[in-house]
C-alpha cells in the first residue's frame, strides 16, 4: 500500500513540474511576442503569442496581445475573436473589453463598441482609450461638451495622448472656441509635425477666426506635407483672397480644378470667381 501511495506522489510531482515547465515555456513566448510587437514584427508576434496560448490555452493575456497584433495589421475578426477568448476566460480583465471597443469602433458597430466600454471604465477607470472611444462616439452624436469632458479624463490619465487631443481640438471648433483647438492642435504639431491632418485641421482653425495670414500658412504646409488633395489649395485660394492676394488666389483655384476636375459640385462657381478676379480658368 504504502508502494502505491509513492508512485501516486511521484506521479503528482511530475505532473506538475511538467506543468510548470508548460507554464514558464508560456510566459517565455510571450514576451517574445511582446518583444516582437515593440519592434513592430507582428507577424513574428503572433507566432509568438501562437505558441504561449498553445502551451496554455488559459492565457487571456496571450489572447489579448495577439488580439493587439491583428488589430494593428488590420484584421478585426480576428482581432475581435481573440478580445473575445480572452473576456470568457477572464471576466474581470478590462483591457480586451477596452481594446475589443477599438475594434467595434473600426468596423462601426457603434452600439457593441458603446457597451464594451462601460464594462471597460467599470472594471478598470484607469484605462485611458475608452474614454477616447466614448469621445469620439460624442463627438459623432454631438454632444461636443460631454465629449470633451471624455477627452480631458483620457488625457489626464496619458499624458500627451495626441488622439484625445485631436478629437477635442475638432470638438472645439464646432464649439467655436477656435484658441482652445489651435493650443491642442499646436501640442500635437510638436511632436507630429508631418502629421497633415492635424496642420490641415490647424488652418481651418485659423480660417474660421479669421486669421487668414496663419490659415494660408498653415495650408501651405499641409501642402508641402501632401501635395494632393485638392481642398488644401481651394482653401488656401480662400484666404489668400481674403488678404487680397489675387494672383496667388487664382492659381491655387486653378490647382484645385487640375486636382478635382468636376468632382466637386462648386467647379463652375470656381471658374467664374477665377475669372471675376481677373484671371483665366486653366481646367
Amino acid at each position: 500500500m504504502k508502494r502505491i501511495i509513492f508512485f501516486i506522489i511521484i506521479i503528482a510531482v511530475v505532473l506538475s513540474l511538467a506543468s510548470c515547465s508548460k507554464s514558464k515555456e508560456a510566459e517565455e513566448s510571450f514576451m517574445k511576442g511582446e518583444a516582437a510587437y515593440d519592434s513592430m514584427k507582428y507577424d513574428e508576434a503572433i507566432a509568438a503569442y501562437d505558441k504561449a496560448v498553445a502551451l496554455d490555452t488559459a492565457y487571456a493575456k496571450a489572447y489579448n496581445s495577439r488580439g493587439v497584433a491583428y488589430f494593428t495589421k488590420k484584421d478585426m475578426a480576428k482581432a475581435i475573436a481573440d478580445y473575445t477568448r480572452a473576456t470568457k476566460l477572464d471576466s474581470n480583465y478590462a483591457w480586451p473589453y477596452s481594446n475589443r471597443a477599438s475594434a467595434y469602433m473600426e468596423k462601426m458597430e457603434f452600439s457593441k463598441a458603446a457597451a464594451d466600454i462601460e464594462k471597460a471604465i467599470k472594471l478598470d477607470p484607469a484605462i485611458p482609450e475608452p474614454y477616447l472611444n466614448r469621445g469620439n462616439l460624442k463627438y459623432m452624436d454631438q454632444d461636443y461638451k460631454a465629449s470633451i469632458a471624455d477627452f480631458n479624463k483620457a488625457i489626464e490619465l496619458k499624458t500627451s495622448f495626441n488622439e484625445a487631443l485631436y478629437g477635442r481640438a475638432r470638438c472645439h471648433v464646432k464649439l467655436k472656441e477656435f484658441d482652445k483647438a489651435i493650443a491642442d492642435l499646436t501640442q500635437i504639431a510638436a511632436v507630429e509635425p508631418d502629421n497633415f491632418g492635424v496642420v490641415y485641421e490647424r488652418a481651418l482653425a485659423y480660417y474660421e477666426k479669421e486669421d487668414f495670414e496663419n490659415a494660408a500658412a498653415d495650408f501651405t504646409k499641409a501642402i508641402g506635407i501632401n501635395k494632393e488633395v485638392s481642398t488644401a489649395y481651394s482653401n488656401r485660394a480662400r484666404a489668400y483672397y481674403n488678404l487680397k492676394k489675387f494672383k496667388e488666389s487664382a492659381e491655387d483655384f486653378n490647382e484645385f480644378l487640375r486636382l478635382s476636375g468636376n468632382k466637386f459640385g462648386n467647379a463652375d462657381q470656381v471658374r467664374k470667381f477665377i475669372k471675376e478676379m481677373g484671371y483665366k480658368p486653366l481646367y
